[in-house]
């Protein structure tokens, strides 16, 4: 189990050693996320690094205790929600 800081990092040091991941930008990846924090919870983050590629999630709405959360972390482009 980690922090929200240390998962936060780890995410930021695991992107850039995705091998493919240059090539189209994560355009062609697929991150999976559970619950209602999404992706905000586990990497903060996310927009500075994976915000192009696609989401599997079971949450579209953001329901959590993230006070700088202004933004909904689903995109109906590019997207999909599993039901949950």
């Amino acid at each position: 189990t980690f922090e929200e800081k240390e998962s936060n990092l780890l995410f930021k040091s695991l992107i850039p050693k995705l091998k493919h991941f240059q090539r189209s930008g994560g355009k062609d990846h697929i991150f999976v996320w559970g619950g209602g924090f999404a992706v905000d919870g586990p990497f903060r983050d996310w927009r500075d690094y994976i915000k192009d590629s696609i989401f599997l999630m079971t949450e579209t709405e953001f329901w959590n205790p993230y006070s700088w959360q202004t933004k909904s972390n689903f995109n109906f482009a590019k997207d999909i929600v599993l039901p949950g």
